[in-house]
């Protein structure tokens, strides 16, 4: 199941938080545990870089639709993403980000820090696992990808699976990570 992208031809959006990396402050004021707020970022991420990848690839008129499994503790807070990263696009700044064998081919930072949206639709839509056979790929990737950034079992086989490589990963580390593949392309 985790190769289905791959095998399709999918793109597959990855964005990694690992847990209590960064403190943060006033969480209590958002009414947001500190699991739910990493879950919220990383929502975050995973958009923004899909939002990206589809305004590198895809034609001008093309905008994408978010589909995502209804955790009904964090409706309210994922709905609100595509909106936040079209209102207020985030930089993050090249001493900030991870330098990659790309950047040292180069001699310089070849990354885009910028996380906004622009081509995707402002609702998100949410089902539950069971009915959506895209979202339950989705999780079994999800799955595989944890394992294989906690160090545990199969996880190495499991992003091989996913990706065809898991040293395509191996420049995620903490605090947070974010990639978009689709196979027979290089990452972007």
């Amino acid at each position: 199941m985790m190769s289905v992208p791959r095998r399709i031809g999918m793109a597959t959006v990855v964005a990694a938080h690992w847990r209590n990396s960064i403190e943060y402050e006033s969480l209590e004021e958002l009414g947001l545990s500190r699991s739910q707020f990493e879950h919220f970022l990383t929502f975050q991420y995973c958009m923004a870089i899909a939002d990206r990848n589809i305004r590198r690839h895809a034609g001008p008129r093309e905008v994408a639709s978010v589909v995502a499994e209804d955790v009904p503790d964090m409706r309210r807070f994922l709905k609100a993403v595509p909106r936040i990263l079209r209102e207020f696009p985030r930089n993050v700044r090249p001493e900030h980000m991870r330098r990659t064998s790309k950047d040292d081919e180069a001699g310089y930072s070849t990354q885009s820090g910028e996380l906004r949206v622009t081509r995707i639709r402002n609702s998100v839509h949410f089902v539950e696992k069971a009915e959506d056979p895209l979202v339950q790929v989705a999780d079994a990737c999800a799955y595989g990808f944890r394992r294989f950034f906690a160090g545990e079992k199969f996880g190495a086989e499991f992003v091989d699976a996913i990706l065809g490589d898991h040293r395509m990963v191996a420049h995620f580390a903490s605090p947070i990570g974010m990639e978009c593949w689709w196979p027979n392309r290089q990452a972007t």
